[in-house]
C-alpha cells in the first residue's frame, strides 16, 4: 500500500494505542494485545487501500481514516476479541471501576439489620413501663423475666449498634459501584439516634434556661411555655432538616448529586 500521510498515520496509531490501553486495563496479556493490534492495523490498512483505489487517489485522506476508524467502533468494542467468552472477570472489573453495576442491585443487609434493631430501644422502654399485676407472694410469669433479659441489652445496644451499622452500610454502598442499594435506609440508621440525642439536649437546655429565669421571676408563664415547648420544637425541626439534607448530599454519588 502507498505510504500513509503523517496525519492519517497519527490517527491510526492513536486509535491502536487506545485499544492497547483498554486491553491492558482488563488484564489482557502482552501477547494478546500485540496479536490484536497487528490484526487491527492490517484490517485498517486494507480498508484504506480499498478506499484509495475506489477514489483513484495516491493516498488516503484524513476523512477516509476517520470513516474507517468509525466503522471499527470505539476501542472498548475490541475487548471481546482478545478475551475468551468465559473469561469476563476483567470486563466486570472494568465495569466496576467505571461505576456501572454488573447485575441487579441488592438491598444492603447491614442497613436492614440496623433498621430492624433501631425500634428495640423504644420497645424496651414501653415494655419496662408496663406493670404486671401478680398476687402477693407470687413471682411474675417466667416469660416476663425472659422478655426483659432479651430486650434490655438489645434495647440499650440499639443506641450504638444502629448508628454503627448505618455507617458501615453507607461505606459498603458507596464502594459497591451500584451493586448494593439502600442509601436512604443506611443514612436513617446512622443519624436517627444522634439526632434524637441532639434534640433531647436542645430541650434540656431550654428547660434549664426556663427554670433559671422563672426562679428569678424574669419571665411570665406564657413566655416560659414558649421557651419550654415552641422554641426547642422549632429549633429541632429546622436543625434536623438541615443536618439530614447536608448529610444526604454528602453521601450521594457525585453524578446523582449534580442532577
Amino acid at each position: 500500500m502507498r505510504r500513509l500521510s503523517v496525519e492519517v498515520q497519527g490517527r491510526v496509531d492513536h486509535y491502536l494505542l487506545r485499544v492497547d490501553t483498554a486491553l491492558a486495563n482488563v488484564g489482557a496479556s502482552q501477547t494478546e494485545r500485540r496479536t490484536l493490534g497487528v490484526a487491527l492495523r492490517q484490517q485498517i490498512m486494507e480498508k484504506l487501500s480499498l478506499r484509495t483505489l475506489a477514489a483513484g487517489t495516491a493516498q488516503p485522506s484524513i476523512a477516509d481514516a476517520d470513516s474507517v476508524l468509525s466503522e471499527l467502533g470505539p476501542p472498548q468494542s475490541h475487548l471481546k476479541d482478545a478475551r475468551p467468552p468465559d473469561a469476563l472477570d476483567g470486563l466486570r472489573a472494568e465495569a466496576g471501576a467505571a461505576g456501572v453495576a454488573s447485575g441487579p442491585a441488592k438491598l444492603s443487609k447491614t442497613a436492614l439489620v440496623g433498621a430492624i434493631w433501631a425500634p428495640l430501644f423504644p420497645i424496651m422502654l414501653a415494655v419496662s413501663s408496663v406493670q404486671i399485676q401478680v398476687s402477693q407472694g407470687q413471682q411474675p410469669p417466667i416469660w416476663v423475666a425472659s422478655l426483659q433479659f432479651l430486650l434490655i441489652p438489645l434495647g440499650w445496644s440499639a443506641l450504638f449498634a444502629t448508628t454503627v451499622l448505618g455507617l458501615i452500610a453507607l461505606s459498603q454502598i458507596q464502594k459497591s459501584a451500584g451493586r448494593v442499594k439502600g442509601l436512604s435506609l443506611a443514612l436513617f440508621d446512622a443519624m436517627i439516634y444522634p439526632l434524637l440525642l441532639l434534640d433531647a439536649l436542645v430541650f434540656w437546655l431550654c428547660w434549664q434556661v426556663t427554670a433559671q429565669l422563672q426562679a428569678n421571676d424574669a419571665i411570665t408563664p406564657p413566655i416560659a411555655s414558649l421557651i419550654n415547648q415552641a422554641l426547642p420544637t422549632v429549633a429541632c425541626v429546622l436543625g434536623d432538616y438541615f443536618l439530614v439534607a447536608r448529610a444526604w448530599l454528602a453521601v450521594l454519588p457525585r453524578r446523582a448529586a449534580r442532577r
